[in-house]
C-alpha cells in the first residue's frame, strides 16, 4: 500500500509561522500510486509520509539533548523535509563542554562556540536554529524534570509542530533519556492537535545501551529513505562538529555514520535511510 500526495514547491522563511498548525495527513491512501522519492518504510506499510496535502506550511520538530545529536540522528531526515517545503525548526537542550573540561573563561567561550556551530550545522541540511537552553552537560538528572518539560512546552505552544524527534529513551546517555521523557511529557495529547512522534538512534549512545538494557533496545519501526542530496547535507553538517566527530572504527565515525545509513537503507529496500521508533501517532 502506497500514498503518494503532492509535494509542496519550497517552504517559508519565517521563524515562528503563525498558520494553524498542519496534521500529518493520511486522507489519500490507495494501493496504486506511485511511491514518491520521499518515503518512510514502515514494518507493515511504504508512504511518503513526509509530504501533505495540506496548503499551509508544515512544522517539524527536532529536539536534541546535546550539539551534533540532531545531526547524527536525524540530519538527513530533515534534508528531505526541506525538499517537501516544510519548516524544520530545531530545540537544543544542553550545553555541552562543560562535562569535558575545567571550568573556566575557556569553557564559557566553547559553550557560545557551540550555539555559533549549532546554527550552521542546522542551516546545512535546511533547518533553523528556533532555541538554545543551557542545562547542564551529562547531568540533566540535576534539573527538575518539569523545569526540563516546560522549556520543551514552551516552544511547542508557539511552534505548533504537526510532527515531532527527538532521542530514544532508551540511550545510554542520561540527556538523552530525561530528554525523550520530557518530550513525551510536554506533547502529551490533552488537546487537539497533538504532534506525532518518532524516536531516532544516535551512535555512541542508543548502540552501546543495548547491553545494559538488552530487552529495551532500539528497534526501529519506521524509515526514511535519504536522497543523495540529503546524504550529503547530512554529512556538511557533521563537518560542522567535526570536533565531535572520532577516527574508524568510532560509532561515531564518519565511516560509521555512513555504513549505518547503509545497513538502515538496505533493511527498507533503498540505498540510505535514517531509522526511527514511532512513539505516538494519532489518526
Amino acid at each position: 500500500m502506497s500514498w503518494a500526495p503532492t509535494c509542496r514547491p519550497g517552504r517559508g522563511a519565517s521563524r515562528w509561522p503563525a498558520a494553524t498548525a498542519g496534521r500529518w495527513s493520511c486522507a489519500r491512501w490507495n494501493s496504486t500510486a506511485p511511491v514518491a522519492t520521499t518515503r518512510c518504510v514502515s514494518s507493515r506499510t511504504v508512504r511518503s509520509s513526509l509530504e501533505t496535502d495540506l496548503a499551509a506550511e508544515r512544522r517539524i520538530l527536532v529536539v536534541a539533548a546535546h550539539t551534533d545529536d540532531e545531526i547524527l540522528g536525524a540530519g538527513a531526515t530533515m534534508a528531505m523535509h526541506l525538499s517537501c517545503g516544510d519548516h524544520v525548526g530545531v530545540l537544543i537542550l544542553g550545553e555541552g563542554e562543560r562535562s569535558r573540561a575545567p571550568a573556566g573563561a575557556a569553557v564559557d567561550d566553547a559553550v557560545t562556540q557551540l550555539g555559533i556551530l549549532a546554527e550552521r550545522a542546522a542551516a546545512a541540511v535546511g533547518a533553523e536554529l528556533l532555541k538554545r537552553r543551557e542545562f547542564p552537560d551529562n547531568a540533566f538528572d540535576t534539573v527538575p524534570l518539569l523545569e526540563i518539560v516546560r522549556s520543551i512546552e514552551q516552544v511547542v505552544e508557539r511552534y505548533h509542530p504537526a510532527l515531532v524527534y527527538t532521542h530514544f529513551g532508551g540511550d545510554l546517555n542520561i540527556d538523552h533519556e530525561l530528554t525523550c521523557r520530557a518530550v513525551v511529557t510536554a506533547t502529551r495529547p490533552v488537546r487537539a492537535g497533538s504532534p506525532d512522534l518518532l524516536s531516532f538512534e544516535v551512535r555512541s549512545s542508543t548502540d552501546w545501551a543495548d547491553a545494559m538494557h538488552p530487552s529495551r533496545s532500539f528497534q526501529p519501526n519506521t524509515w526514511v529513505a535519504a536522497s543523495d542530496d540529503a546524504v550529503d547535507r547530512k554529512f556538511a553538517a557533521l563537518r560542522v562538529y567535526e570536533r565531535e566527530m572520532r577516527p574508524f572504527p568510532h560509532s561515531r565515525s564518519y565511516e560509521a555514520a555512513r555504513a549505518l545509513l547503509r545497513h538502515r537503507g538496505a533493511q527498507a529496500g533503498v540505498a540510505a535511510a535514517e531509522a526511527f521508533v514511532l512513539l505516538r501517532s494519532i489518526r
